[in-house]
């Protein structure tokens, strides 16, 4: 356990000082207002947060470091040096949530930590059990940076009007669909099927916690749900809009022809 919480404060002092240098260095001087200028710098560390992340999970589930479908009663040294660094990152993204209280999505984001607690630190860093859902469980990580991308590119990267944030709104659309929809049957594959078949381990080895975790990750995969339907529903109007605009333009050009030169 002083391994574990040493490694903890290490790391989230870690993420800490990114966040110091992102926001003295990488935050935009059109940026004024405080409250944009935290979440600015905060959102660059959780871009690197879900990169360093979902590179890791990959790279482990592609070697067989980790197992995807065995192994859920054995420890995983690997994933939980990776566990361990993640949630150094929440350790530091929560104390600066308590002392940015405007933040937006303030208490989105605390409820994803406590989640994330549950899920993932207890199970595989305290018990050393069920790394391979976990590990399946953190590619939803991918999509991640492109959803965090979309309020930067809004405010300081030419507005919604861009083909660059047309190309992030598709590229969110693509990777929340692939990583966490059709990926989240993986992990619910896991819970609901193999870890019965393969017991022990049980999940009630891991206490109330472990008797809470099967709800929780079919209360966390509904959430993912809504939020593809929210986001296939801006998506939609987004193009709607885009092509109403060029309908317009399309309209005025025929309106007031060029013209003909003799």
């Amino acid at each position: 356990m002083v391994d574990l919480l040493t490694g903890l404060g290490a790391s989230s002092v870690l993420w800490g000082s990114l966040y110091a240098a992102s926001l003295r260095f990488l935050t935009p001087s059109s940026l004024k207002k405080r409250d944009d200028r935290v979440y600015w710098a905060s959102s660059i560390v959780s871009i690197v947060h879900a990169i360093f992340a979902a590179v890791s999970a990959t790279w482990l589930l592609y070697t067989g470091t980790v197992p995807a479908w065995s192994g859920f009663g054995e420890p995983s040294p690997a994933w939980e040096k990776v566990i361990m660094m993640s949630f150094g990152y929440f350790a530091y993204d929560f104390t600066l949530l308590l002392a940015s209280p405007s933040m937006p999505q303030r208490a989105e984001l605390a409820l994803h930590h406590i989640l994330g607690l549950t899920l993932h630190l207890w199970p595989v860093c305290v018990h050393q059990k069920f790394a391979p859902i976990s590990c399946v469980g953190y590619l939803c990580e991918w999509s991640t940076p492109f959803v965090t991308a979309r309020w930067m590119l809004k405010e300081a990267a030419g507005g919604t009007g861009t083909k660059l944030y047309l190309v992030n709104g598709l590229a969110i659309v693509i990777s929340f669909f692939c990583f966490r929809v059709l990926g989240g049957l993986a992990y619910l594959y896991q819970i609901f099927v193999l870890v019965p078949r393969l017991a022990p381990p049980h999940f009630g080895d891991l206490g109330l916690v472990g008797y809470l975790l099967p709800p929780g990750v079919l209360v966390f995969y509904a959430l993912n749900l809504f939020w593809m339907h929210k986001i296939l529903t801006g998506a939609l109007k987004l193009l709607k809009g885009s092509a109403g605009k060029q309908a317009m333009s399309s309209s005025k050009a025929d309106a007031y022809p060029v013209k003909a030169q003799d």
